[in-house]
């Protein structure tokens, strides 16, 4: 992200009118192989970076662009203009070098960051040029797609899918700001057609992790088994009560539901029902929402 030197040169002279302003880009690398029959059917490589610019002067403005080469200045007066337009005369306050979070940081306890850049920007660089390595996402989507077509002798076809994601932030500002943060993402995913009880059935299964030694495949194939294994022939239901297991998708929209209600801004607009209650205890012991901007198992970050 060299190109964000060009900002901070701006950012050192502002403008009059432009009290602050505070540049975030970001980053996704992307690199997926898709197999099927021994063969790759399926190659996908994508390097998006979008920048996001927001700038003070009465009130805050933003901007967005994904043209590097554009004026660093034209974007930053572009945010300004945006805010004087706006119905909104909220004024955002930048973190300083004290108080802004390097997510690298967090990783290992530390709230604050003292790292410079170049030194952060070193190694990350370094992990996502590994993380995109050809050859092994090719060798790994074989191995998913021979993993599952040995599962069971009822499956016809399997498609076989790895895709690398490399995730990077920068976010600079003009009162010295300069944090970094990238991670790695590893996704594998399963397409299989099997003829079970006479039908053909589809199964889709998938997993994600944060380093392709932490990608667990025998699990993945398993659901596969297990998602055939319980089909049922089609029919009614009566009336009643029944035992069930949910798969893991209907526990993760259940989570996802819930967790609407801790949500900022329903709590600010009063929409959630824990309105009113903040820094109260809530739940039992047997529920605990742990708020972290990261999944190390599955290499997500928010």
């Amino acid at each position: 992200m060299i190109f964000l030197e060009k900002y901070k040169n701006v950012m050192k002279n502002l403008p009059e009118c432009i009290t602050e302003a505070e540049v975030n880009a970001e980053r996704k690398v992307s690199t997926l192989i898709g197999v099927s029959g021994g063969q790759i059917v399926k190659t996908d490589v994508s390097d998006v970076t979008a920048v996001y610019v927001r700038a003070s002067g009465t009130k805050t403005g933003y901007a967005y662009t994904e043209d590097l080469q554009e004026d660093p200045e034209k974007v930053i007066l572009q945010a300004y203009n945006n805010g004087l337009v706006s119905d909104s005369n909220k004024i955002d306050r930048l973190n300083l070098p004290e108080t802004a979070l390097n997510s690298n940081n967090a990783l290992t306890g530390f709230s604050q960051t003292k790292i410079v850049y170049d030194k952060v920007c070193e190694s990350t660089v370094a992990a996502g040029k590994k993380a995109a390595n050809t050859s092994d996402i090719i060798q790994k989507a074989l191995m998913l797609e021979s993993l599952v077509r040995k599962a069971d002798p009822s499956i016809r076809t399997v498609f076989a899918n790895i895709r690398v994601d490399t995730f990077s932030s920068r976010v600079i500002n003009s009162k010295g700001v300069d944090v970094y943060f990238s991670r790695n993402v590893f996704y594998a995913q399963a397409r299989v057609t099997a003829e079970v009880m006479g039908d053909n059935v589809d199964v889709v299964c998938s997993a994600s992790a944060s380093s392709f030694e932490k990608l667990d495949l025998a699990s993945l194939v398993n659901e596969v088994r297990n998602l055939m294994k319980n089909k049922i022939k089609p029919g009614s239901f009566q009336s009643g009560e029944y035992p069930v297991i949910l798969s893991r998708n209907v526990g993760v929209n259940i989570m996802m539901t819930a967790w609407q209600l801790f949500s900022g801004l329903k709590y600010c607009e009063g929409s959630t029902a824990l309105k009113g209650k903040l820094g109260e205890h809530i739940g039992s012991p047997a529920f605990n929402v742990v708020d972290i901007p990261f999944h190390n198992d599955t290499g997500y970050c928010f």
